[in-house]
Protein backbone atom coordinates (compact mmCIF):
# COMPACT_ATOMS: atom_id res chain seq x y z
CA UNK A 1 0.00 0.00 0.00
CA UNK A 2 3.00 2.14 0.31
CA UNK A 3 4.32 1.60 -2.78
CA UNK A 4 7.69 0.12 -3.58
CA UNK A 5 11.00 0.96 -2.38
CA UNK A 6 13.60 2.68 -4.57
CA UNK A 7 17.38 2.59 -4.24
CA UNK A 8 17.89 4.56 -1.50
CA UNK A 9 15.15 2.62 0.47
CA UNK A 10 12.34 5.08 0.52
CA UNK A 11 9.12 4.20 -0.52
CA UNK A 12 7.68 5.63 -3.78
CA UNK A 13 4.86 5.72 -5.66
CA UNK A 14 4.18 2.51 -8.11
CA UNK A 15 1.55 3.08 -11.52
CA UNK A 16 0.04 0.26 -9.26
CA UNK A 17 -0.76 -0.39 -5.57
CA UNK A 18 -1.94 -3.78 -4.11
CA UNK A 19 -4.20 -3.63 -1.06
CA UNK A 20 -3.52 -7.67 -0.73
CA UNK A 21 -5.69 -7.78 2.32
CA UNK A 22 -8.78 -6.72 0.38
CA UNK A 23 -7.84 -8.63 -2.91
CA UNK A 24 -7.84 -4.73 -4.35
CA UNK A 25 -5.63 -3.08 -6.77
CA UNK A 26 -5.76 0.90 -7.48
CA UNK A 27 -4.71 2.31 -10.91
CA UNK A 28 -2.43 5.54 -9.63
CA UNK A 29 -2.43 8.25 -12.37
CA UNK A 30 1.41 7.56 -13.21
CA UNK A 31 -0.42 4.54 -14.52
CA UNK A 32 -2.57 6.42 -17.01
CA UNK A 33 0.82 8.36 -17.97
CA UNK A 34 3.03 5.56 -18.75
CA UNK A 35 -0.01 4.37 -20.69
CA UNK A 36 1.06 7.45 -23.39
CA UNK A 37 4.55 5.81 -23.67
CA UNK A 38 3.33 2.04 -23.87
CA UNK A 39 1.08 2.17 -26.26
CA UNK A 40 1.75 4.67 -28.48
CA UNK A 41 5.36 3.92 -28.99
CA UNK A 42 6.24 0.76 -30.51
CA UNK A 43 9.59 -0.96 -29.98
CA UNK A 44 12.45 0.31 -31.83
CA UNK A 45 10.91 3.96 -32.12
CA UNK A 46 13.15 6.51 -32.11
CA UNK A 47 13.39 9.95 -30.30
CA UNK A 48 13.37 12.98 -32.36
CA UNK A 49 14.32 16.66 -32.02
CA UNK A 50 11.50 19.21 -31.59
CA UNK A 51 11.53 22.64 -32.47
CA UNK A 52 10.58 25.41 -29.82
CA UNK A 53 9.51 28.53 -31.14
CA UNK A 54 8.25 30.03 -27.40
CA UNK A 55 9.66 28.24 -24.17
CA UNK A 56 6.65 27.62 -21.80
CA UNK A 57 7.68 27.13 -18.37
CA UNK A 58 5.57 23.84 -17.08
CA UNK A 59 5.36 22.66 -20.51
CA UNK A 60 7.35 19.84 -21.92
CA UNK A 61 7.10 17.97 -25.25
CA UNK A 62 8.86 15.31 -26.75
CA UNK A 63 8.65 13.28 -30.34
CA UNK A 64 9.43 10.22 -31.71
CA UNK A 65 8.98 8.33 -34.96
CA UNK A 66 7.82 4.77 -34.92
CA UNK A 67 8.84 1.81 -37.41
CA UNK A 68 5.91 2.49 -38.99
CA UNK A 69 7.02 5.87 -39.97
CA UNK A 70 4.06 7.17 -37.69
CA UNK A 71 5.46 10.49 -35.78
CA UNK A 72 4.34 10.41 -31.74
CA UNK A 73 4.39 13.84 -30.22
CA UNK A 74 3.46 13.90 -26.27
CA UNK A 75 2.87 17.10 -24.77
CA UNK A 76 2.54 17.78 -20.86
CA UNK A 77 1.46 20.69 -19.33
CA UNK A 78 1.90 20.89 -15.96
CA UNK A 79 0.05 24.75 -15.41
CA UNK A 80 -3.00 25.62 -14.09
CA UNK A 81 -3.96 27.21 -17.24
CA UNK A 82 -4.32 25.64 -21.04
CA UNK A 83 -1.55 25.76 -23.51
CA UNK A 84 -1.98 26.31 -27.43
CA UNK A 85 -0.06 23.60 -29.00
CA UNK A 86 0.88 23.99 -32.30
CA UNK A 87 2.52 21.09 -34.50
CA UNK A 88 4.02 21.95 -37.93
CA UNK A 89 5.57 18.78 -39.33
CA UNK A 90 6.81 19.44 -42.81
CA UNK A 91 5.39 16.39 -44.39
CA UNK A 92 1.86 16.36 -42.77
CA UNK A 93 1.37 20.06 -42.50
CA UNK A 94 -0.12 21.78 -39.45
CA UNK A 95 -2.32 21.28 -36.65
CA UNK A 96 -3.35 23.28 -33.31
CA UNK A 97 -4.63 22.24 -30.36
CA UNK A 98 -5.18 23.37 -26.90
CA UNK A 99 -3.73 21.23 -23.98
CA UNK A 100 -5.69 21.92 -21.09
CA UNK A 101 -4.25 22.92 -17.53
CA UNK A 102 -2.76 20.02 -16.05
CA UNK A 103 -3.09 17.47 -18.87
CA UNK A 104 -0.89 15.20 -21.04
CA UNK A 105 -2.13 14.23 -24.60
CA UNK A 106 -0.47 12.18 -27.74
CA UNK A 107 -0.33 13.11 -30.58
CA UNK A 108 -0.34 10.44 -34.11
CA UNK A 109 1.09 11.45 -37.58
CA UNK A 110 1.05 9.27 -40.24
CA UNK A 111 3.49 9.57 -43.14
Amino acid sequence: MEGGPNWVNNFVDAPIIINATAYEFYKQPFFYALGHFSKFLLPDSVKVQLSEIEKIDKFETTAFVRPDNATVVIALNMNDFAVELTIDDPNNGQVSRKVNQRSLQTYIFWN
